[in-house]
C-alpha cells in the first residue's frame, strides 16, 4: 500500500516562512519544524540557516527538539517509495540517508527518474506532432511540406505509442518493486 505524506511537505514549507518571525522563533514547536524538514530532506544547515534568522530576534531555536524532530521525519522521507516518487517527479534526492540505505535509495531514485525522462520524451514527441499537424493544416496538400508533415504525424504517433508502452510497463515493474 502506497503511503504520502503530502501534508508534512505543506507543513515544511509554510514552517520554513513562518521561521522569519520572532513569535516563531521564540515559541515555535522545533520538533515539528524539525520533523518537517526531515520529511523534505533537509541537514544540520536548515537548522543553521534557523539560527541565523532567529538571532535577528535575540533568540534561538531549540537545537536539540529539531534534530530529534528532524530524526523522525528522515524515516518517512529516506524509503524507497519517497526516492522513487522524488525520481519520477523529476526532483532531486537529498543525501540525508544513512549511507548503508544510499545504494539501494539511489536505485529507487533511478527507478524513477528513468519513467521521469520516458515522460519528458513522450511530452517532446507530442509537442513534434502538434507542430507536424500545424505545418499539414497549412501547407498545400500535395506539397512536399505537406507530405513530410503526414510522415512526421506517422513517425510521432507511432513514437509516442512506443513510449507509452514502455513507461506502463517499467511503471507497473517499479510500482510492484516498491510496494505501491
Amino acid at each position: 500500500m502506497r503511503i504520502f505524506y503530502p501534508s508534512l511537505f505543506v507543513l515544511g514549507a509554510i514552517l520554513s516562512a513562518c521561521a522569519l518571525s520572532e513569535e516563531t522563533c521564540q515559541t515555535g514547536d522545533w520538533t515539528a519544524i524539525g520533523k518537517a524538514d526531515g520529511a523534505r530532506g533537509l541537514d544540520a544547515a536548515q537548522l543553521e540557516r534557523y539560527q541565523k534568522r532567529c538571532a535577528k530576534f535575540d533568540a534561538m531555536p531549540d537545537a536539540k527538539a529539531w534534530e530529534a524532530g528532524r530524526q523522525d521525519g528522515l524515516k518517512l522521507y529516506c524509503t524507497l517509495p519517497n526516492a522513487y516518487d522524488l525520481g519520477k517527479q523529476g526532483r532531486r534526492l537529498r543525501p540525508a540517508c544513512a549511507p548503508e540505505t544510499q545504494a539501494n535509495m539511489q536505485t529507487a531514485y533511478r527507478d524513477g527518474r528513468t519513467l521521469y525522462d520516458i515522460e519528458l520524451d513522450i511530452n517532446r514527441a507530442r509537442a513534434d506532432l502538434r507542430e507536424a499537424h500545424q505545418v499539414l493544416a497549412t501547407a498545400p496538400a500535395d506539397s512536399s511540406a505537406a507530405a513530410k508533415a503526414r510522415s512526421d504525424i506517422f513517425f510521432h504517433r507511432s513514437e509516442i505509442q512506443r513510449l507509452t508502452w514502455r513507461y506502463d510497463r517499467k511503471e507497473a515493474a517499479f510500482d510492484r518493486n516498491y510496494a505501491l
